[in-house]
């Protein structure tokens, strides 16, 4: 029988397979040529024949050397690529959820920013100082391109305007009701005669409105966060299958082991690779 080792030796020294994949490997074939030996041996050939007999019958070693060779090639590529790409999707998918995260705490600050001039312009509206308003408004309008504000206007409405039952959405809005006292800028085409407010300095009765750009009070972005978020769960399921096919490969795969690869993922692969290290490298 040293020749069956030998020659399942020669068989499997140049494959590229895992300790353990060639390990079983050669198992099955010891369990095969042995098996086959034993029935040679029963129909009356002596040892030394039958080993012969059962190696030629299994194959010439160079061409079984270089198809194990490749097997185990196209293995290993697939499953560099499968691991490859699944790496690929998440790092996109973690980088379009930070974008997204980014530009969320920028849509904060923008807040932040746009609540705290809208309350030093309204506050200098309501002084009836007209010079202060204006001086106030051209001093956050300094970026204009950066500008959350697109425009505001103060009307000083008739003596008759009822500020406690003013005309529905259907009527002639406040803002048309009287006469222009302030606008900026000034060649400002379209306003949204809505959401502005009303109040009495002095004796005269007035509507403020200031007008938002279409992106303050949005994230622009915010398809980041599906997109990241769809990349991950791509990312997660090729892992998993990645981890699975590995366990296969190395017969360490069982239903658990595959249920635990697609719920903990990296961390369930982890926690299989120390199991059996301690299983049965440490144990050996």
């Amino acid at each position: 029988m040293n020749k069956i080792e030998k020659y399942i030796n020669f068989i499997c020294k140049n494959s590229r397979g895992s300790k353990k994949e060639i390990e079983d490997l050669k198992q099955e074939m010891r369990s095969h040529l042995t098996q086959t030996v034993q029935e040679l041996m029963a129909d009356g050939k002596n040892e030394q024949e039958s080993v012969e007999l059962a190696i030629s019958r299994f194959g010439e070693k160079n061409q079984i050397q270089d198809e194990l060779a490749n097997v185990f090639r196209i293995q290993k590529k697939f499953g560099n690529i499968m691991l490859a790409v699944a790496l690929i999707f998440f790092v996109a998918g973690v980088s379009f959820l930070i974008a997204f995260r980014v530009t969320e705490n920028n849509l904060l600050k923008r807040g932040n920013d746009l609540s705290f001039q809208t309350q030093m312009i309204t506050r200098a509206a309501k002084t009836n100082d007209l010079k202060l308003l204006d001086q106030t408004i051209k001093k956050i309008f300094v970026e204009t391109n950066k500008n959350q504000i697109a425009y505001v206007t103060l009307v000083q409405l008739p003596n008759d305007f009822d500020i406690e039952n003013p005309p529905g959405p259907s009527n002639t809005l406040p803002m048309y009701a009287g006469k222009i006292e302030y606008q900026y800028p000034e060649n400002i085409k379209k306003v949204n005669n809505s959401g502005g407010e009303l109040f009495i300095s002095g004796n005269e009765k007035k509507y403020f409105e200031i007008g938002m750009k279409q992106y303050s009070n949005s994230n622009q972005y915010a398809i980041f966060q599906p997109i990241g978020v769809g990349f991950i769960m791509i990312y997660w399921v090729l892992f998993g299958i990645w981890a699975t096919i590995n366990a296969y490969h190395t017969k360490r795969l069982n239903v658990a082991w595959g249920i635990i690869f697609f719920v903990l993922n990296a961390v369930g692969y982890l926690l299989h690779k120390i199991y059996y290290w301690f299983k049965v490298d440490r144990v050996a």
